[in-house]
C-alpha cells in the first residue's frame, strides 16, 4: 500500500533519515540478541527478542538524554544537568558499582533504597516509578517544543564517505515519502549517514521554514498540504492559545511589547507588529517561540526550553523499565550494552564500518562532525582539560 517506503511499524511521512535510524537500531537489536545468546544459549528466540528490545529502548533513552539533548542545547550547565538526570550527583562509576552491589546483596538493596529514590543523588534510571499527573501523559504544550520543521533542509547534498565530494543533490520533495527506498538503494546507508553527520541542520528561527513543506502531498490521504499554515491552524483550534497564554501555562509573565519579545531586534519587532496589528497578545505560540532570543549555545528559545525541562524527564519516570526495573536483575548482561555500548557513535561504528576512521576526535555524535583529528592533537586537548581540572581542584 506504500510503495517506496520501508515495511516498518512507523511509516508515516517517511524519509531516508528515518530509514537510516530504523535500520541502525534494528541492526543493533540483532547485535544485542547475539550478545545475550552468547551468555544464555538456553534462551528461546522470544526471550532474546524481548530482552534485546528492552535494552535497545533503554539505549535510545540514554542517547536522547545524555547525547542528543546535550548537542541540541550546547551549554556547559545544561550538559552537566542532563548527565545528572541520568546518573545523579554520584556519577556513572559509583552508581553502577552500587547497582551491582544491590544486585549481589539483598541487604544492601534494602539499605540503599532511600538513596535510589533520590533523583538528585541517584538520577532517574533505577529510581522510584512515578507518573506525575497521569500515566504517560504528554500535555499539548509539550508538543509545541517539537514543532521543529525549521531544522529540515530544503535540499540534501549527499557526499562520498570521508570526503566533501558531492555525489548527488536532491530537493526535499524528491527525497522524502515514496522516494525513500529509491534514494537508499541508489546511495546506501554509508553515504546517507556521512552526509547527515557532516552538516548542521537548519536553525529554529523565523523566515527559515522549508518552502517544500508548504506544498507537499500528505502521505496519509494524498491531500496537498501547507504545513506552515496547518501548524498555525492547529494552535488556534486545539486550545494551545497565543504565545502569552503559552507563557502563562508555564508560570511566566507575559511579554508586553514586540521589542521585548524579539530581545531588541527592531526589524523583526516591526514586522511582527504589522502582522499582528500592533497587539502583542495576538502573537501565535508557534511564532513567538521562534521570535524570542535564545540562550547561548541553545537551539531552543527560553519558553521551549522551560517546557522541555518540565516534561522530558517524565518520559523516563513514567517507564517502569527505566525506573524501578532498571536493575542488573532485569537487564543482566544487557546493562553493559546500555551503559558502555558507546551511545550513538557506538551504534554507527558497529554497523557502518566505513565511518569508523572518521570518528577520531569526534565527541558529539549529533553535532556536525569535524575533520578527522590526529591522535596527538586529541591527546593534547585532553591533557589541557585535565590540567585545568587539576587547577580547579587546587583552587
Amino acid at each position: 500500500r506504500k510503495p517506496g517506503v520501508d515495511l516498518t511499524g512507523f511509516s508515516k511521512n517517511y524519509n531516508p533519515g528515518l530509514s537510516l535510524l530504523h535500520w541502525l537500531f534494528v541492526s543493533d537489536h540483532n547485535a544485542i540478541c547475539d550478545h545475550y545468546a552468547y551468555f544464555h544459549p538456553e534462551w528461546s528466540d522470544e526471550k532474546l527478542f524481548q530482552m534485546a528490545r528492552k535494552v535497545n529502548c533503554a539505549q535510545i533513552a540514554r542517547i536522547h538524554t545524555t547525547e542528543w539533548t546535550e548537542d541540541l542545547l550546547s551549554h556547559p550547565t545544561l550538559q552537566l544537568a542532563m548527565h545528572k538526570d541520568w546518573y545523579g550527583f554520584m556519577g556513572q562509576k559509583l552508581k553502577l558499582f552500587l547497582m551491582r552491589l544491590c544486585h549481589r546483596h539483598p541487604a544492601a538493596e534494602r539499605l540503599l533504597r532511600p538513596l535510589r529514590n533520590n533523583d538528585l543523588l541517584w538520577g532517574m534510571p533505577g529510581s522510584k516509578w512515578e507518573h506525575h499527573d497521569g500515566p504517560f501523559q504528554v500535555p499539548k504544550q509539550f508538543r509545541m517544543v517539537y514543532r521543529l520543521h525549521e531544522l529540515i533542509l530544503g535540499e540534501q547534498e549527499l557526499c562520498a564517505p570521508g570526503t566533501d565530494v558531492a555525489v548527488d543533490r536532491i530537493q526535499l520533495l524528491d527525497f522524502v515519502q515514496h522516494n525513500t527506498r529509491a534514494v537508499v538503494a541508489k546511495h546506501g546507508y554509508d553515504v546517507l549517514a556521512w552526509s547527515f553527520v557532516k552538516k548542521s541542520c537548519g536553525a529554529l528561527t523565523l523566515h527559515n521554514f522549508p518552502r517544500a513543506l508548504t506544498q507537499f502531498r500528505n502521505m496519509q490521504n494524498g491531500e496537498l498540504t501547507d504545513l506552515a499554515e496547518l501548524d498555525i491552524f492547529r494552535e488556534r483550534t486545539d486550545g494551545t492559545g497565543t504565545f502569552n497564554e503559552f507563557r502563562a501555562s508555564l508560570g511566566e509573565p507575559p511579554v508586553e511589547s514586540f521589542m521585548e519579545l524579539t530581545g531588541g531586534d527592531k526589524e523583526l519587532a516591526d514586522e511582527l507588529s504589522r502582522v499582528y496589528e500592533g497587539d502583542v497578545n495576538k502573537v501565535d505560540a508557534g511564532i513567538g517561540i521562534l521570535a524570542e532570543p535564545k540562550p547561548a549555545g541553545f537551539a531552543l528559545g527560553y519558553v521551549q526550553f522551560y517546557q522541555f525541562v518540565l516534561n522530558a524527564p517524565r518520559r523516563v519516570k513514567s517507564n517502569r523499565h527505566l525506573t524501578e526495573g532498571f536493575t542488573y536483575a532485569e537487564y543482566e548482561e544487557g546493562m553493559d550494552w546500555v551503559e558502555h555500548g558507546g551511545g550513538i557513535l557506538g551504534v554507527i561504528g558497529r554497523h557502518l564500518p566505513d565511518l569508523r576512521p572518521q570518528m577520531e576526535g569526534v565527541n558529539q555524535g549529533f553535532a556536525p562532525w569535524k575533520d578527522t583529528e590526529s591522535f596527538p592533537a586529541r591527546m593534547l586537548a585532553k591533557t589541557h582539560a585535565s590540567t585545568a581540572n587539576a587547577f580547579k581542584a587546587d583552587a
